[in-house]
């Protein structure tokens, strides 16, 4: 899978994301998690920097984000990939948009706080294209508050 993967994607590391010591289906063993799938068009926007990564989220508030490192950004816009577990708390569990187990209060890509929206968190079947309706219902909802 290493080949497979340098092939694919090329060497990340100089973008912020180097090569994981560990390969995925020996993560996937390990853990018994499924392999993130990252598509052609997202390697790309991240070696054209249209995409930038950046060091781990610690907190957002009303003006940006505080990242784990203590660096401060103020994004047009913010991709948080939480992996298997929302650990969305420490984020954004001061804003009071977290339900009592954790999860988001507000779903389907509508505002949860200003300029805040959820994608992602509807567990059902079909949830890869659901996703994707919750996406578009997102962008709109975005375009049209930036009228």
């Amino acid at each position: 899978m290493k080949v497979v993967r340098r092939l694919a994607s090329g060497d990340l590391t100089e973008y912020g994301l180097p090569c994981p010591e560990e390969g995925i289906f020996a993560r996937q063993h390990r853990e018994g998690k499924a392999p993130a799938i990252v598509d052609r068009e997202v390697i790309e926007a991240i070696k054209d920097r249209r995409i930038q990564i950046v060091a781990g989220v610690h907190s957002l508030d009303a003006t940006g984000v505080l990242l784990a490192d203590g660096s401060r950004i103020e994004p047009a816009a913010i991709i948080a990939a939480t992996g298997y577990r929302r650990d969305l708390e420490r984020m954004v569990g001061h804003l009071g948009v977290l339900d009592d187990r954790g999860a988001p209060r507000m779903v389907h890509g509508e505002e949860a706080a200003p300029g805040l929206r959820f994608v992602g968190y509807v567990s059902r079947p079909g949830q890869i294209g659901y996703m994707g309706v919750e996406a578009r219902r997102a962008a709109k909802g975005i375009a049209g508050q930036a009228r």
